[in-house]
């Protein structure tokens, strides 16, 4: 069976902007003070206690001990903002 999904993702569009940005990468990255070798993971999110974002901020700490060159990008708001940004 198959049903009528009104709510998806559009993949082509969100292909199309990623390639858009390809040309100007290092330009953003040195913006944002990220090294232009840097692995960036990005969080994506509600700032609240079932999104485990704390959880997530933990495992980098523990991972850049050992892994440099690791960087995380968080975006959202919520009720555990400010214990993310300490």
């Amino acid at each position: 069976m198959i049903f009528d999904g009104p709510y998806f993702v559009d993949n082509g569009r969100f292909q199309e902007q990623s390639l858009s940005f390809h040309a100007s990468r290092d330009e953003i990255r040195a913006a944002w003070n990220i090294p232009p070798r840097a692995f960036c993971f990005c969080f994506v999110g509600k700032f609240q206690p079932s999104k485990r974002v704390l959880e997530v901020l933990d495992a980098l700490r523990l991972s850049s001990a050992d892994v440099k060159g690791l960087w995380l990008l968080l975006v959202g708001t919520g009720e555990q903002e400010s214990e993310a940004r300490a």
